[in-house]
C-alpha cells in the first residue's frame, strides 16, 4: 500500500492539489500511459479492445482541512499503517479511491481492458466540484460523442458495502447581519446588535427547516436538511469591549428535486431585511441514476449489494446532467469521512480494484 501511504503524506487540501496531481501524473506516465493535465485535473484514456463502449472512473484528490491537529492521535499526514488500517487525512475520503484507480491503471499497462476506460483524478470536489465539472465538459467535447455506450463510476467511500444511486444537492450559503459598533460599557439595543440579529436568523431558519420537512419529500432522498451555523464570525476576541458591526455565518443546505431550484429564494424571503444571503460556492445539483440502467444492473449482479442514497454530495451530477448513468462506489469508510483519526482498510483497496476489473469486463459483455 505504498501508493496510498504516499498519497496521504501529500497535503492536498482543496486549493492545494498541485503536488498530488503531479505525483499522479508522473506515476501514470511511469506506467507507459499518456495522462493529460486538464485545468489541474488528470485524465488518461486507456484504449480497450471494444472502441464502442467506455467506462469513466472518477476520483477526487482533494481533502477537507484536518482541523485541529492536536485532536489527531498521529499526524493527519502520517499514513501510518496498523492492523490492516491506514490512517490519515483523506484515507477514506478519497485517497483510497485514488489509489484504487492507480492500481487499475498499472494493470492496464500490461493488458488492454475489454472496452475503453477513462480515469479522471479531479480537484475541488470538497467545495463545489469545479474540477469534475471542467473535466466532464472537456470529455464531452473531446471523446464521448465517439461512443455508443458510456457510463461512469464516481469513486467515493461506500466501504464496498453498498452502491450509491442518488444524493441530495447542496447549497453552501453565507449570511451576514449588520449592526452598530460601540463601546462595551454602553450596551446597544438588540435591533442594532449584529450577533443577536444572527441568533434571530438561526431561529428563523430552524423553523424553515421544520416546514420543509413537512412540505417536501422525495421517495429516494427523503426530506431536505438545513445545517445551521456551521461557522460564525463576529468581532475580535482580543477586543472584548467593542460590539461587532457585522456577524457572518455559514449554512449547509441539502436539497431534493422538489425544492432545489427555489431553496435560495425561500431562505431570502424568510430572512427578509435582517441579513444578506449569498452563495459561498456555486450550488451543486442532486444526482440520480435509474436502478434499471446498465451500470446499476451490472453492479447489482456482480456485487449483490443494496442500492442507497449516498449521504453526502458528490461529483455525480456533472455526469448525470450529461445523460451519463453513474453509480457511487469505493473502498473508503463512509462513517470516517471528514473525521479526525480517519482511516481506511488497506485490503479493501485491492478488493475494489478487482471489482472494477470485473465491472469493465461485464460492461463490455452486457447486452443493452
Amino acid at each position: 500500500m505504498y501508493i496510498l501511504i504516499k498519497l496521504i503524506q501529500i497535503n492536498s487540501v482543496t486549493g492545494k492539489e498541485e503536488e498530488i496531481q503531479k505525483y499522479i501524473l508522473d506515476l501514470l506516465t511511469s506506467y507507459g500511459l499518456k495522462p493529460l493535465d486538464i485545468k489541474g485535473n488528470i485524465v488518461v484514456l486507456v484504449k480497450g479492445t471494444n472502441p464502442k463502449k467506455c467506462l469513466i472512473f472518477n476520483a477526487h484528490a482533494d481533502t477537507v482541512s484536518p482541523g485541529d491537529a492536536k485532536l489527531w492521535k498521529e499526524s493527519p499526514f502520517s499514513g501510518m499503517e496498523k492492523k490492516g488500517k491506514i490512517y490519515g487525512l483523506g484515507s477514506s475520503d478519497n485517497k483510497s479511491s485514488v489509489a484504487t484507480l492507480l492500481l487499475l491503471a498499472k494493470k492496464f499497462a500490461g493488458k488492454k481492458p475489454e472496452c475503453d476506460v477513462l480515469l479522471t483524478f479531479t480537484v475541488g470536489e470538497e467545495v463545489d466540484g469545479h474540477g469534475t465539472n471542467d473535466t466532464v465538459k472537456w470529455l464531452s467535447a473531446k471523446y464521448l460523442k465517439e461512443y455508443k455506450n458510456v457510463s461512469a463510476i464516481v469513486c467515493e467511500p461506500t466501504g464496498l458495502k453498498c452502491v450509491g444511486l442518488a444524493h441530495k444537492g447542496n447549497l453552501f450559503l453565507k449570511i451576514t447581519t449588520f449592526g452598530k459598533s460601540g463601546h462595551g460599557s454602553k450596551p446597544i439595543k438588540a435591533k442594532d446588535h449584529s450577533v443577536l440579529k444572527m441568533a434571530k436568523v438561526i431561529g428563523i431558519l430552524e423553523n424553515l427547516n421544520q416546514k420543509w420537512k413537512k412540505k417536501y419529500k422525495n421517495q429516494v432522498l427523503g426530506t431536505p436538511t438545513l445545517a445551521l451555523a456551521t461557522s460564525i464570525t463576529a468581532g475580535n476576541e482580543s477586543v472584548p469591549n467593542k460590539f461587532p458591526d457585522f456577524c457572518s455565518s455559514t449554512f449547509d443546505v441539502r436539497t431534493i428535486p422538489e425544492m432545489h431550484n427555489q431553496a435560495f429564494k425561500e431562505i431570502e424571503k424568510a430572512i427578509g431585511k435582517i441579513g444578506k444571503v449569498e452563495y459561498l460556492y456555486p450550488p451543486v445539483s442532486f444526482g440520480f441514476t435509474d436502478k434499471d440502467s446498465v451500470i446499476a444492473e451490472l453492479f447489482k449482479k456482480l456485487t449483490k449489494l443494496k442500492f442507497v442514497a449516498f449521504p453526502g454530495s458528490t461529483d455525480m451530477p456533472f455526469f448525470t446532467q450529461k445523460g451519463i448513468p453513474t453509480v457511487i462506489f469505493g473502498p473508503g469508510e463512509m462513517d470516517k469521512m471528514h473525521n479526525v483519526n480517519e482511516y481506511c482498510h488497506s485490503k479493501k483497496v485491492k478488493k475494489c480494484m478487482e471489482i472494477f476489473l470485473e465491472v469493465i469486463k461485464g460492461y463490455n459483455n452486457f447486452n443493452d
